[in-house]
Order: structure tokens, then C-alpha cells, then sequence
């Protein structure tokens, strides 16, 4: 029985031995010797190419420019995880088009929204405007421009709003809204373009004392918080009103930063920007509001 037994598993073993040499021969070396083939021909054309490769006035090197690539690629890398912290904000709540609703108008639409804001500036959030700008600055080529873009600049007047609460003044004397636009963003390698980004810009002349003025410059630049958004200041300009009071009449420009996903998203039309060589002057003239 047992020798029955031991002639059984030295054919098991002479069939598994054959099966596993049918294996290797058949189906694995053919693949292996595949692939190393392409290994090797690749190889050739790498050693071809360097050999015909005649560098141009604007062409590197292939190890530098492999060394170029690498930073390129972790510039980016960075410079993504930064644009999601300076992203103006996740919600726009009320402030789109997908408030209308099927039917509705979306002119109707925004009226009622700046009808809604300019009672919880002045009920809510404690704010008087100046003469002649119960409208909120939307007047004349703005109101007949892009409604989610006049939405979205609700959106940015009513977070200069609660910034305005937080630091305690009450006081806004003009709104303007300038053109928005792209801003190229090459996070810590100017030379590495990651994105443009969406400016939409707001220009708010105010009156406040100088340690609320400087407590606003803070709060427009506080990272994004439940409560606070990130706003990219443009400029500000500070002129005394009363010296023996410490008030003073203030100008900012500032501005809520999109990425292009939001702009996509919210189907916003994006004018280009040339970056600047140098240090620019702002070009606005605060005293014409």
C-alpha cells in the first residue's frame, strides 16, 4: 500500500515538475525576454538621441534639464496646497446663480440679494453708507455687467462687512468695484507658472479710528476661518480727519481670490493680466468717491 502510495506522489511530483517547466518556458520566459527586449531598445534610442542631440540657444542640457523637472514638480506640489488655503471660500451660499431657481429672473434675482445686504449692513452688522450709495457702488457699465459677477461682488461687500463689525467702526463713505481679472500665481518659483487665479476686486473708502484701521488691514488678512475669508489686500491709503481724536479716512483696495475650478464653476468670464516687471503705483485716485 505504501509503495502504491510513493509511486503515486513520484508522479504527482514528474507531472508538477513538467507543469511548472511548461509554466516558465511558455508563458513566463516569452514575456520576460518581451520585455526586456523593450527595455533594451529604448535604451538604444535614449543612446541614439543623446548621440544626434544638438542643443539649441534655448535648449538644457538633459541632466539639468532633468533637474529642472524636479523642481518644477515640487514647486508644484507646494504651490497646490497653498492655493487651497487662499482660496477666498468653499460656499458662496446665496451668492449664485443657483439661487434663482427654474424660472426665476436672475436680474430680479440679484436686486433682491443687494435689497437683502443693504438692510444687514445697516440692521445687522451696524453700517451707515454715505450719501448717494444706497445702491452699494453698483451703478452704471457694473450693473449691466455678468450677474454672477455683480453676485459674487455681494458676496466680497458683505465679508468687508463683517471684517467692518469686527473691528468696530460704522462709517462707509464709497464702494467702487474695479475690473476683475486673472493674477498669475508661480507660488515660491516665479518662474514656474501653477495657476491663474480669480480676482474679484473691491475698492472701500471708510472712516474709522487708527487702531481700527489697523485691526481691519489684520482681519482682510486673516487665513480662512467658519468666520473669515482671505482677502488679497491690493493697496490702502490713510489720511488724518481729526488728530486730536485719532480719526482718519481709509482706502483699500482688496480683492477675493477664485481658483479657476470656482470660476468654471460659477461660469465667470476671465479678462488676462500681465504681471508687472517691477514696483507699481496704484492708479486709482481714492478722492474721486
Amino acid at each position: 500500500m505504501f509503495a502504491r502510495n510513493k509511486n503515486i506522489f513520484v508522479v504527482a511530483g514528474i507531472l508538477l515538475g513538467v507543469w511548472l517547466a511548461a509554466y516558465q518556458f511558455v508563458l513566463v520566459q516569452p514575456n520576460w525576454d518581451s520585455r526586456q527586449q523593450a527595455v533594451n531598445e529604448a535604451q538604444m534610442d535614449l543612446e541614439t538621441w543623446l548621440k544626434n542631440y544638438k542643443p539649441g540657444k534655448d535648449t538644457l542640457p538633459l541632466p539639468e534639464a532633468v533637474k529642472k523637472i524636479a523642481k518644477q514638480e515640487e514647486v508644484l506640489e507646494k504651490a497646490s496646497r497653498t492655493l487651497k488655503q487662499i482660496e477666498f471660500s468653499q460656499d458662496f451660499g446665496p451668492y449664485t446663480l443657483a439661487g434663482v431657481g427654474a424660472g426665476g429672473d436672475p436680474k430680479n434675482y440679484f436686486d433682491k440679494k443687494r435689497a437683502d445686504l443693504r438692510a444687514e449692513m445697516r440692521d445687522k452688522l451696524g453700517l451707515k453708507l454715505g450719501a448717494g450709495f444706497d445702491d452699494l457702488g453698483f451703478r452704471g457699465k457694473v450693473l449691466e455687467e455678468d450677474v454672477q459677477l455683480n453676485l459674487m461682488r455681494l458676496y466680497v461687500l458683505q465679508r468687508f462687512g463683517e471684517c467692518a463689525k469686527e473691528c468696530g467702526f460704522t462709517e462707509i463713505q464709497a464702494i467702487n468695484y474695479p475690473k476683475h481679472r486673472q493674477v498669475p500665481y508661480a507660488g515660491a518659483d516665479e518662474d514656474v507658472k501653477v495657476a491663474n487665479l480669480y480676482l474679484v476686486p473691491i475698492e472701500v473708502r471708510f472712516r474709522a479710528n487708527e487702531r481700527q484701521f489697523a485691526q481691519m488691514l489684520y482681519e482682510l488678512q486673516r487665513p480662512s476661518d467658519p468666520g473669515h475669508s482671505y482677502f488679497a489686500l491690493k493697496a490702502f491709503t490713510v489720511a488724518v480727519k481729526d488728530a486730536s481724536t485719532g480719526m482718519v479716512d481709509c482706502w483699500v483696495a482688496a480683492g477675493a481670490l477664485l481658483s479657476p475650478k470656482q470660476a468654471k464653476d460659477l461660469k465667470l468670464e476671465i479678462t488676462e493680466e500681465e504681471r508687472p516687471s517691477g514696483p507699481v503705483r496704484p492708479q486709482i485716485n481714492p478722492d474721486r468717491y
